[in-house]
């Protein structure tokens, strides 16, 4: 259903008018990875003393007090068209609460380094979905070309920090059901969330779960005796500020200019930039396979998201 001027104002403007700078674009970004880079071992920082549904809830828990006062200081108002809270309510479930629950109870069994190699299957389930619900995501067989070669770049960087890989089906299928959920949540975010402000569809899933994440521990975690420790708490207050508001709200925002699946690159990037924030901050080595994965990562994104000679460049033409 149409929104009403009145149900969703004020929100963003869009159409060609309103379009950011190339600039802007491409650094909202490399940002999003960056943060993103550092949340798989924050996670597991947390999980090392916090239970799976109350680190997860707490989580959005801060998060949807952040954007409260973030939709304050905006004058935003929640939209109140049906269209609006469908598909807040299809994003809660797949780009919150499904996700973050599988994800996080899967990274009490896996290490970090096979964590992002499996969900690195996103940009495949963005391709794939994207394929019939987006005219416009329908990819060349050298763009399909560039996600195999980045996933492949993406093995290569992880392998190091493969230390388990049988007997562990069960904890592998919940973070590829992750991958499909989100991969699900951008593309309905690409078709259907023009209208609104990317804080807006934020600022609803995640209240939705937080309260059922939230509402899970204390039935079925033991609440009462979890030690909240410093690394606990840190890790808490960085996932929700750093790597939930600040990159669900740029990520979305973005959704609104840029293809879903040169966005699902990021599956891609952020592995890589991990591995450099260690190299760089931590004195970590850098192998010749670590090299290489680099570069068949950078190699498989740009075949990805240069399909032709003469596509669109991203960030940089309106995409639909």
């Amino acid at each position: 259903m149409p929104s009403k001027p009145s149900d969703t104002a004020p929100s963003e403007p869009v159409g060609p008018g309103a379009r950011p700078s190339a600039f802007v674009l491409a650094a909202t970004f490399i940002l999003i990875c960056l943060l993103w880079g550092s949340s798989w071992s924050i996670v597991r920082v947390g999980l090392t003393t916090l239970p799976v549904l109350l680190s997860s809830g707490l989580r959005f828990v801060l998060a949807v007090i952040a954007l409260v006062f973030l939709a304050a200081v905006r004058g935003l108002r929640v939209p109140r068209d049906r269209r609006f809270w469908r598909l807040c309510l299809f994003l809660g479930l797949t780009a919150v609460t499904v996700p973050n629950a599988f994800v996080y109870w899967a990274q009490r069994t896996l290490d970090s380094g096979l964590s992002s190699v499996v969900f690195a299957t996103f940009p495949f389930w963005v391709a794939l979905i994207g394929r019939f619900a987006l005219q416009d995501e329908r990819l060349t067989g050298r763009a399909w070309g560039g996600v195999v070669v980045g996933f492949a770049g993406i093995v290569l960087i992880s392998r190091a920090g493969i230390t388990t890989i049988g007997g562990v089906m069960l904890p592998v299928l919940a973070i590829v059901f992750g991958a499909a959920n989100q991969a699900a949540a951008l593309v309905a975010i690409r078709k259907y969330g023009g209208p609104y402000s990317a804080e807006m569809l934020n600022l609803v899933p995640m209240l939705m779960g937080a309260v059922i994440l939230t509402g899970a521990a204390f039935v079925w975690e033991p609440v009462s005796t979890t030690d909240f420790t410093t690394a606990g708490i840190f890790s808490i207050v960085y996932l929700a500020i750093f790597a939930t508001v600040a990159t669900y709200v740029g990520y979305y925002w973005l959704a609104k200019h840029v293809k879903a699946v040169y966005l699902s690159m990021s599956a891609f990037l952020t592995p890589l930039i991990a591995v450099l924030i260690g190299v760089i901050f931590l004195g970590e080595s850098l192998t010749a396979g670590t090299i290489l994965g680099g570069v068949l990562v950078l190699a498989g994104v740009a075949a990805a998201t240069f399909p032709a000679r003469n596509a669109p460049v991203p960030f940089t033409k309106a995409d639909g």
